[in-house]
């Protein structure tokens, strides 16, 4: 006896797809808190080595310490760096002139060098 399946039409809007999952959590927020302030310890105590000048100079009058080619960044740098960030980053393509990455839409793209900040 042969099954037989009743076939549904299927909806889809192939310029604004959408991700149907909920993002999985990696670690707990005690787990990010606790990873955050060890990176922030790092910055603090045991610094990075910055071998590009430019770099050196433009942390430096941001206000970190510098040692060298060692750069010290305090918390309160990182924090108002965090503060000022962009919140989106968007995409631009010949078809979709700007879309936000850090949606949950599910976007295709052949050309990466054409990221660009919106």
């Amino acid at each position: 006896m042969a099954r037989t399946c009743k076939r549904t039409a299927r909806m889809v809007d192939y310029v604004d797809l959408r991700h149907p999952f909920t993002p999985q959590k990696v670690r707990s927020e005690d787990g990010i808190s606790a990873l955050h302030k060890a990176a922030l310890d790092l910055l603090e105590t045991a610094g990075m080595k910055i071998l590009l000048p430019e770099a050196i100079d433009i942390l430096q009058k941001a206000g970190a310490w510098v040692d060298g080619d060692m750069v010290f960044i305090g918390r309160d740098l990182v924090a108002e760096a965090l503060r000022t960030a962009r919140q989106s980053l968007g995409a631009c393509a010949p078809v979709q002139p700007s879309m936000n990455v850090f949606t949950r839409k599910v976007s295709f793209c052949s050309a990466p060098e054409r990221v660009a900040q919106t």
